[in-house]
């Protein structure tokens, strides 16, 4: 079984004062040598729950909201459960029915937390009856003999003492939400536990005082403060746990905290500054200090670090619940930068994310939502709030895409459990798209030539576009160590291109090749042999040959970026990796080093798709009877590739890859199947043995790029181009400067286009900066020039003679190098510069009394959603206009003016393009008639707060034929705006039927109160745009004489029998309260296929719920009722 959900934290500030004692009711109260700030309040529930807070969840729950009802139902279920006694040699049991401990306290949390919510929202004994069982199987089994040495261990011990993040929680909560419960003696001993628990976790456990970034350290931070701040006022050291958890936070001291659990570092540092890598922890090593979470990534992936920042939000949100103290507020620029790199790790398909990091289970890199609906509840009221709203509920896929990846198991893992939904989402607060660039990282400055940096992850995403097919890569290029589920993978860089990987980490990938790559186990190899960077064998003359060592890179680099820069034209990085193939983290040591240096240059053209890399590798001189030693480039692939001299070529589902090696020219090219991977053989050891372990075999492809000859000096120039399966392939051609200063490649794209791409190949870490070089050039004048290694910020004047271009540093130039040293431009055929910016934005509108969409042959138009993007110059862009079913296309404005046909558009400079669509005109909809309600709308925003209404629009077919709803707008002079459309657009209303529509409606904040009256909306169908109408829905009182849910034919039916139905709404339960079905229909009927091969509903038993709406809005719901599913 799965188990991904996550926990809880929190924490506290302080002075030094004079130690003073007071005793109240027999309890020792240390004061003056702890955290300062409010104190903690006196009356619980005081753990996530303040007056106000539990008033807004009680007025959702009196609602009768959706989320409390799956809530509830969940409790229900859980106080039906047997407890399942732990012992620790059967601990893994998770018997149907119970609540078990299982996966390392998970399942007592997982029961814990909806119990105890239902508890405070009705007050119903049963539930805190079943926490106070629960409690007391806490306390059993800590003193049982089969959970202590010799036998066994209790219940926070296994795995190195992962479970405090459950244990710390489960027990405060049950002891504050369920304090007049308890009773004096169970009081007393649940704290006499939690003491046990304190002292243990803090002698004995993993990363107790060390690796504040790992999700370990999180985890007893957690479990100290939940502890110390429920135990508040009955613990003599309540306060103690405070401390603890806040100086692992935050580093502020504390007389109360011994000695010897003060932590190295705190999680502060991660974003604030302050952190060592591992190289600065060792012996002899470099005074380093950096920021890796600053920006937002957290370097253990979106799994473990999911779980992380969840419990440091959650124990933010403790620490404010019971002080007051807002630590939130004062870290939300954290949480803004963890919410552009989460938008940006999500994958074009809005399911999957960024897999860097380690993923555990049998299920892959898939977005977990707990941590977005959090994000969105602390940034609420903030600038960024509107955009984490939109990103926790807009932009997450509602399902899973894949028939492969159950989207029962999305719907149980992947999304936020009850508690958490009801706890923390909102759908009343303000929503809006972040607008985004298509690029992000959180590192900086632009030109740093290896020396001082901000702190972050050199660690690099860009996308061609947001668009669900879209191209998305990222790209690590830190050297740097930090801390478990780390991959050894400086230099790599993952492609994806709409639903299909195409390079790819092999460590991350499950399954089988050619599959989807998240379904299945995984090798979850840390070192460099899986990853798509330099690999290198020096026959154990210096590397250690441990097998998480394999390819060479360990745990002793340091961050050497010498240039980056990311905009709408280009990302480029180039970056020294050589301190990643260290043994340790003395200087002295790396004498020995068989690899002298590996630099490697990364450019992503984006209009383009295009991939470079330039690698320069140098190995020392081997004195090895095996002879030099061997080193290559790795490419790992989701599939077999096919080989046809120096060109690779990659088909997996509807994209495709082309890698062209043009360096080295004696380049030999080999394809291994990783599933029965060789590793570490290479030929060099007669009777080599590969590793047989878990770690070694994928069901991946890799190819592994060399020199036939493994001179000591190797470069690697890699051109990758990305696009769909039917994309023909680019042409590329080596080229060299005219003074031998510069490398690259003219690549030939299959539309027309041409990138010409040098690298500085000059000697050293930071080559110097060139300042003249000179070309031969014999194609058009649009191709687009891209030099890399220039003067940062100086101006260059551009030449094209006689079949050569010559770039010389002149202050009167006409090209301004960017802050990276990096060089675009156009030649013309009139001997000079092309001049000018090197990217142009295209804009494109629509306009006319029809509608349709608009796609650009490149990617970035998809007109829909994504009406400009950034090209660059001279690229010609081919748009088509597409009309809706009852439309008509009638032509061109702007760059373009013809009225048929395809506009093509040369960026030479920014332009917009307007397509008109009009209305087919006398298509009436005879039959189709709309009416609306309410009969009038009154809004009322304040000066910071807009007014949000809902109008019911319903449409009733009696044409004839089937038709289809494609637009309801707002009518020109509205004194509205449409906020969302609920059913989506594009639904069929069969005929004889209705369906209704409501749409969701709000003036802007500061604008005057106003009443808005019928028709409101204009309403467009396949057939045409209905007349205008005024006329308004005559509700007839809601009677239901009879529900009937039957299963039959493979389909469950639902009939309500009665008058003035609306709709009807079927919610589905598991008897462990996971809600599997939720549908809504507009008529007193439901059907839902329940087929097996619809992977959605398997045999069982199931609680399920009716609600029907009425027409005047009555709302009648039936008790909770079981159904038994047989096939």
């Amino acid at each position: 079984m799965m188990h991904l959900l996550l926990s809880l934290l929190s924490v506290r500030r302080w002075t030094c004062l004079a130690i003073v004692s007071l005793i109240v009711g027999g309890v020792v109260w240390p004061f003056g040598a702890y955290a300062s700030g409010s104190p903690v309040v006196s009356s619980h529930p005081r753990i996530l729950l303040t007056p106000s807070i539990k008033a807004q969840l009680l007025a959702k729950k009196n609602a009768n909201d959706p989320m409390w009802l799956a809530l509830k139902a969940e409790a229900d279920a859980l106080v039906m459960y047997s407890i399942l006694q732990y012992k620790y040699a059967t601990r893994t049991q998770e018997p149907d029915n119970t609540i078990f401990y299982d996966y390392q306290g998970s399942g007592w949390y997982d029961a814990a937390m909806p119990l105890a919510l239902a508890f405070q929202m009705t007050g119903d004994t049963k539930y805190s009856d079943k926490l106070l069982a629960l409690a007391d199987e806490m306390l059993r089994a800590q003193s049982d003999p089969a959970n202590n040495p010799p036998n066994g261990r209790p219940p926070l011990q296994p795995d190195n003492y992962y479970p405090t993040r459950y244990l710390g929680p489960v027990i405060a909560i049950i002891f504050d939400w369920c304090y007049d419960q308890l009773g004096a003696t169970r009081k007393a001993q649940l704290v006499s536990l939690m003491n046990a628990y304190f002292d243990d976790l803090r002698a004995n456990a993993y990363q107790a005082n060390d690796h504040a970034d790992g999700n370990y350290f999180g985890g007893h931070l957690a479990a100290a403060a939940f502890m110390g701040y429920a135990s508040y006022g009955d613990n003599s050291r309540a306060q103690e746990m405070i401390d603890y958890a806040r100086l692992r936070f935050d580093g502020t001291p504390s007389n109360l905290v011994d000695p010897s659990n003060v932590p190295e570092t705190n999680f502060a540092q991660l974003f604030e500054g302050g952190y060592k890598p591992d190289i600065a922890l060792g012996w002899n090593g470099p005074n380093i200090t950096t920021a890796p979470f600053k920006g937002g990534f957290d370097f253990q992936g979106w799994a473990y670090g999911t779980g992380n920042y969840v419990r440091i939000i959650d124990y933010l949100l403790v620490v404010k619940s019971a002080t007051g103290e807002d630590l939130v507020a004062q870290h939300s620029s954290w949480f803004s930068q963890i919410l552009r790199a989460q938008k940006h790790a999500l994958l074009p398909n809005h399911f999957e994310i960024d897999p860097m990091g380690d993923w555990g289970g049998n299920f892959g890199d898939v977005i977990i939502r707990s941590l977005p609906i959090r994000i969105a509840y602390v940034l609420a009221g903030t600038p960024d709030g509107p955009g984490a709203q939109h990103f926790a509920s807009a932009e997450i896929a509602a399902h899973s895409p894949y028939p492969d990846f159950y989207d029962s198991v999305y719907q149980k893992y992947f999304q936020p459990s009850p508690w958490e939904n009801f706890y923390f989402t909102d759908m009343t607060r303000p929503s809006e798209e972040l607008t985004l660039p298509p690029y992000y990282t959180g590192f900086g400055p632009a030109y740093p030539q290896a020396g001082q940096i901000n702190g972050a992850l050199p660690y690099f995403i860009m996308r061609s576009d947001w668009g669900t097919n879209a191209t998305w890569a990222s790209l690590s290029m830190g050297a740097a160590y930090y801390d478990d589920h780390q991959h050894h993978d400086a230099g790599s860089f993952s492609i994806k291109h709409g639903n299909d990987y195409l390079l790819i980490d092999a460590s991350n990938w499950k399954g089988d090749a050619g599959s989807i790559g998240i379904v299945g186990s995984s090798t979850e190899a840390d070192a460099t042999a899986a990853a798509n960077t330099l690999w290198l064998n020096d026959f154990g003359d210096f590397q250690n040959d441990y097998y998480l060592y394999s390819g060479g890179q360990g745990f002793w680099g340091k961050d050497e970026i010498v240039a980056d820069e990311q905009n709408d034209t280009y990302s480029y990085v180039r970056g020294d990796l050589s301190t990643a193939y260290n043994r340790s983290a003395d200087p002295a040591d790396q004498v020995g080093r068989p690899i002298e240096y590996f630099y490697r240059s990364f450019l992503y053209l984006r209009s383009a798709n295009l991939f470079i890399s330039y690698d320069q590798v140098k190995a020392k001189n081997s004195t090895n009877p095996l002879g030099q030693y061997h080193k290559h480039i790795r490419w790992h692939f989701p599939t077999q590739p096919a080989i046809n001299g120096k060109r690779v070529q990659v088909s997996q589902g509807a994209s495709r890859l082309y890698l062209d090696t043009l360096l080295p020219s004696s380049a030999s090219i080999t394809a291994i199947d990783e599933s029965h991977n060789p590793d570490p053989c290479d030929g060099s050891v007669a009777g080599c043995t590969p590793y047989d372990n878990w770690f070694n075999n994928s069901g991946t492809w890799r190819i592994e790029v060399k020199d036939s000859n493994n001179p000591l000096f190797i470069p690697f120039l890699t051109v990758i181009q990305v696009g769909d399966n039917s994309a023909p392939a680019m042409n590329t051609t080596l080229l060299n400067s005219l003074d031998s200063k510069m490398v690259g490649a003219q690549i030939s794209q299959p539309n027309g286009q041409i990138n010409i791409v040098f690298f500085n190949n000059q000697s050293g870490q930071v080559p110097t900066p060139l300042t003249n070089t000179s070309y031969n050039f014999s194609g058009p004048d649009t191709a687009i020039h891209t030099l890399m290694g220039v003067v940062p910020n100086a101006k260059y004047a551009v030449s094209f003679a006689n079949s050569a271009v010559t770039v010389v540093q002149d202050n009167s130039g006409n090209f301004t190098a960017s802050p990276a040293g990096v060089l675009q431009f156009t030649v013309n055929s009139n001997g000079g510069g092309g001049g000018g910016p090197t990217s142009f934005t295209l804009t494109v509108s629509k306009s006319g009394t029809g509608s349709g969409k608009v796609t650009s042959s490149l990617p970035g138009i998809d007109c829909g959603p994504h009406c400009s993007f950034s090209y660059a110059n001279n690229t010609v862009v081919t748009l088509k206009a597409t009309p809706d079913a009852n439309a008509t296309f009638d032509g061109w404005s702007g760059a373009c003016t013809n009225t048929t046909g395809d506009c093509a558009v040369t960026m030479d400079a920014a332009k917009s393009v307007t397509a008109s669509f009009t209305l087919i005109v006398g298509t009436t909809c005879p039959g189709v008639t709309v009416s609306v309600s309410p009969s009038s709308v009154t809004y009322k925003p304040t000066d910071r707060k807009p007014a949000r209404k809902a109008i019911r629009l319903t449409l009733l077919n009696k044409s004839g034929a089937s038709r289809t709803v494609t637009e309801i707008s707002a009518l020109p002079g509205a004194l509205f705006t449409i906020v969302s459309i609920s059913p989506t657009l594009g639904r069929a209303i069969p005929n004889g039927r209705r369906l209704t529509f409501t749409v969701r409606t709000q003036r802007g904040a500061g604008l005057a109160q106003a009443t808005a009256s019928p028709p409101y909306f204009s309403v467009s169908l396949d057939c045409g745009l209905l007349p205008q109408t005024n006329s308004l829905l005559s509700p007839v009182p809601l009677s239901v004489n009879e529900l009937r849910l039957e299963l039959k034919s493979g389909q469950l039916f639902l009939q309500a029998e009665g008058a003035g139905i609306a709709s009807v709404r079927l919610q589905l339960f598991t008897l462990g309260g996971r809600i599997v079905v939720d549908k809504t229909n507009e008529e007193n009927s439901l059907t839902l296929s329940v087929e097996d091969n619809k992977a959605l509903l398997p045999n069982g038993i199931y609680l399920y719920v009716v609600s029907v709406r009425g027409q005047k809005g009555e709302l009648l719901r039936s008790e909770v009722r079981k159904i038994v599913v047989i096939r």
